[in-house]
């Protein structure tokens, strides 16, 4: 699980992260980034109701691109905001 300060909560620091952010698609998932003040990086995850009517299979997917993240942050030393969007093209792909 991310630490308290690596996790993206309010609405307003999303929100900043579209507005300012660069974006990339990539098919099953998109990522925007913007920089911050924080030595750290911050991650959210965002699943819509199109991808899966049922909670359990968007919670899965969140928790799956979480650990992803997880294994991948001592790589990330600088600091960005990263809002990570998940298509319905996800559901095809394997973890």
């Amino acid at each position: 699980m991310l630490k308290r300060d690596q996790r993206l909560r309010k609405t307003k620091e999303i929100e900043a992260v579209f507005a300012s952010g660069r974006s990339a698609y990539l098919g099953a998932i998109g990522i925007k980034v913007a920089k911050n003040s924080l030595t750290v990086p911050r991650f959210t995850v965002l699943v819509n109701k199109k991808v899966s009517k049922k909670a359990v299979i968007r919670n899965k997917i969140k928790r799956q691109l979480r650990s992803i993240i997880e294994k991948e942050l001592p790589l990330l030393k600088e600091g960005k905001d990263v809002v990570i969007i998940v298509f319905p093209l996800i559901l095809e792909k394997n973890f």
